[in-house]
């Protein structure tokens, strides 16, 4: 009896992993051979990139004049990619993947909490992520796949509740 409950619970969080895991290789599969994880600055997002940097060296929140945000928790989030191997716009940019990706997670969840089907959960997820202009800002340190992501992250845990 115990091994059928151990093996039951196993396929659950098997079946329940699987829309993650798609997400994943949707990811990996077009960032590896498009190089999109190179250490160069995509966009405008040298400018936030700069303000990590300097909260690196400094330990104090440094915005550019010319800056019209003050993305303080996405500073504070890529400086926590930065730690472990010092400054890089590689690091940076897995920190927006790894925000893109959390979001995505979140949208299929909300989807899911509101009735929708797995699969037709699993296809709007998709739609997002493979938005060209979502999709190509999740490889630079850009503001708008985090606000996007941390969105669909409130909005899961406002319909969670």
């Amino acid at each position: 009896m115990h091994r059928l409950k151990s093996s039951i619970r196993l396929r659950l969080v098997f079946k329940r992993s699987i829309p993650g895991a798609i997400l994943l290789v949707f990811y990996s599969s077009a960032a590896i051979p498009l190089h999109l994880f190179a250490d160069v600055p995509l966009h405008d997002d040298w400018t936030y990139a700069w303000s990590v940097e300097q909260f690196l060296q400094t330990g104090k929140l440094h915005v550019l004049d010319w800056s019209i945000h003050y993305p303080f928790a996405q500073i504070l989030w890529g400086a926590l990619f930065c730690l472990p191997f010092g400054f890089s716009f590689s690091a940076l940019k897995v920190s927006t993947v790894v925000l893109a990706w959390l979001g995505a997670l979140a949208l299929y969840g909300t989807l899911r909490e509101l009735g929708r089907a797995r699969n037709e959960s699993l296809i709007a997820t998709l739609v997002l992520i493979a938005n060209p202009v979502f999709f190509l800002l999740s490889f630079s340190f850009m503001t708008d796949v985090p606000f996007v992501s941390v969105s669909n992250i409130a909005f899961f845990f406002i319909v969670r509740a």
